[in-house]
């Protein structure tokens, strides 16, 4: 390969290196008798938060741009723009995932290593343009979740969630292989480009088998990126899953590989949905399915992180409505709405992980084989009697959520429902319109219950304030600044505008 070829990804290279090195590295410390068997939870935040920041500096600062031969992997400003925003991303979530990794003791440094590998496999996939290294990729960042989602090893729940991952992803691989094969053998090519090129001159007429060969293997491959992307109906387990992993391991499935997967999800259909027939009233199908189930699982929910889950699988079901007008302007607006939707889950697990930090020091809970118990939604009756402010940030998110202005969830929904009426689909955005509305209800209950249910609090409520001396740390800082990052970008979108313009230019 060309060395120019491999100063395009220098970034990934110093991934890949900085994995080996902090794995041999702590490996000698913690086995290391003269240092007395340290704790190296400390040490790991040092590491792997100086590895993302220098990672997103080597982003910045490549301008290079190229493919290989066979176009396995695809270089360009829209993948540039893609990666940067993900390690953001990455960067913005990993002191609540830190957080959340001291407080339920997993006490291994290994965690975070295969968490890099995750993101070394999401930032080759931001660049594979072949179906084959496409697998590879997602084969790979499965893998590092399979272990994630296991990784407490005394929890049954954590131990039956990374079986169930295995099962799953492993049954959705050999769909997704299925499809390759299908079109290989229809096609001989694996190359989105090749694949687009081809489809558009097959006339179903007069190729009536190839043609089903080839609908069955896009059928096959859309079916596992959509399980990937965790939509109703194809969830399946998900989340069980992500409810009896470790709470670290459910804020990474939740927000690291989200904006990877649709960028992927948006190349590959970009490519196929042409050959399809009623592929658009398929896919507005499937999206408006998840967001009626994720809203109706949602209300009879009782406790916060199941909550959070069924929200995000409602959530994710609007940007797949919004690509059923494959237009530049409805690109745009999917990856502002999951730009946003980004910031928000942020700030929603970072709410999480700090009333489940205030639970454990206002309790006392100093014995490591103590269990946090979950967080029960009427654990925070009448909130803002005892945290005013923390009752407002709820207040603040979920009204972006419930796209009530001037917050903005509100400029991104927005965006989605005029990309749909510019292209004459009046019927789709009044559906989409009148489900999400019926999804503020339970937004409502959440915050009747903080902000108006007069009842006695649970002890780990009852002392918690941010603005205590003690509160005052990183992820505290954090918190504030995707808060800021909530309000700013409703009064000044074109900020996340521009990036999203970059993002919707594929090579195809």
């Amino acid at each position: 390969m060309d060395i120019i070829l491999l100063k395009i990804y220098w970034p990934e290279f110093f991934l890949s290196l900085s994995i080996i090195h902090i794995l041999i590295f702590n490996a000698y410390l913690v086995n290391n008798p003269k240092l007395n068997f340290p704790n190296l939870d400390t040490v790991i935040f040092c590491q792997v938060g100086t590895i993302l920041f220098y990672l997103l500096i080597l982003l910045l600062n490549n301008d290079l741009f190229g493919f290989d031969y066979n176009y396995f992997f695809v270089s360009d400003l829209s993948s540039k723009t893609l990666k940067t925003i993900f390690v953001c991303f990455c960067i913005l979530s990993f002191p609540f995932i830190w957080k959340s990794f001291v407080l339920q003791h997993l006490n291994f440094f290994e965690y975070f290593v295969i968490y890099l590998i995750a993101i070394l496999a999401l930032l080759f996939l931001a660049n594979a343009f072949n179906l084959m290294s496409i697998y590879l990729c997602l084969e790979l960042q499965a893998i590092s979740f399979y272990v994630l989602a296991a990784f407490q090893r005394n929890s049954l729940f954590s131990s039956e969630a990374g079986l169930k991952y295995f099962i799953s992803s492993s049954l959705i691989s050999g769909f997704f292989l299925m499809g390759c094969a299908l079109l290989y053998g229809s096609l001989g090519s694996l190359n989105l480009h090749s694949i687009n090129l081809l489809t558009s001159f097959l006339e179903p007429s007069n190729y009536e088998l190839l043609f089903v060969y080839v609908a069955f293997g896009i059928y096959f491959i859309i079916s596992a990126l959509l399980f990937k992307l965790v939509i109703a109906p194809y969830h399946i387990w998900f989340p069980q899953i992500y409810d009896g992993s470790p709470l670290s391991s459910t804020i990474i499935f939740s927000i690291v590989p989200k904006i990877i997967l649709i960028s992927l999800f948006i190349k590959v259909w970009s490519s196929v949905s042409h050959l399809l027939i009623f592929s658009e009233t398929t896919l507005f199908l499937i999206g408006v399915y998840s967001i009626f189930f994720g809203l109706f699982k949602a209300l009879k929910q009782k406790r916060l992180k199941k909550l959070y889950i069924y929200s995000s699988i409602s959530q994710m079901g609007l940007p797949i409505c919004a690509l059923v007008d494959n237009t530049a302007n409805s690109l745009v607006a999917v990856y502002f709405f999951l730009i946003i939707y980004l910031v928000t889950s942020v700030l929603l697990w970072g709410t999480f992980v700090l009333i489940v930090n205030n639970q454990k020091t206002s309790s006392n809970l100093k014995d490591v084989n103590v269990t946090i118990y979950p967080i029960f939604i009427t654990a925070l009756k009448h909130l803002k009697t005892h945290n005013s402010t923390f009752a407002l940030c709820f207040l603040f998110l979920f009204f972006s959520l419930a796209a009530i202005p001037p917050l903005s969830g509100f400029l991104s929904k927005i965006l989605i429902y005029s990309s749909l009426i510019q292209s004459c689909k009046y019927e789709a955005s009044v559906l989409i319109i009148y489900v999400s509305v019926y999804g503020v209800y339970y937004y409502l209950k959440f915050l009747k219950v903080i902000l108006f249910e007069n009842s006695t609090l649970t002890s780990h409520i009852r002392t918690l304030s941010v603005f205590e001396s003690k509160y005052l740390a990183l992820e505290c800082n954090i918190y504030a600044f995707c808060m800021f990052l909530l309000l700013l970008f409703c009064f000044y979108p074109n900020i996340v505008i521009l990036k999203c313009i970059e993002l919707s230019f594929y090579p195809l």
